[in-house]
């Protein structure tokens, strides 16, 4: 199974966060947490969002 099909992020989102990360953490740190920490903050991205357009939808429709 590959990376990409495990972890749901795109395989360029991985390497550009590899370099960000890597940079942040300072060199193998960083790149061995790459993925989780991508992960983490592209789920929770997404839950905000989620929860944004719900609520916004719901202003909408009551209004």
């Amino acid at each position: 199974m590959r990376l990409c099909q495990c972890s749901d992020l795109h395989p360029a989102l991985v390497i550009i966060f590899l370099f960000f990360w890597g940079t942040i953490l300072g060199g193998v740190t960083g790149m061995v947490l790459t993925v989780p920490l991508t992960a983490f903050f592209v789920a929770t991205w997404g839950e905000i969002k989620a929860s944004l357009t719900r609520a916004l939808d719901n202003e909408y429709h009551e209004t």
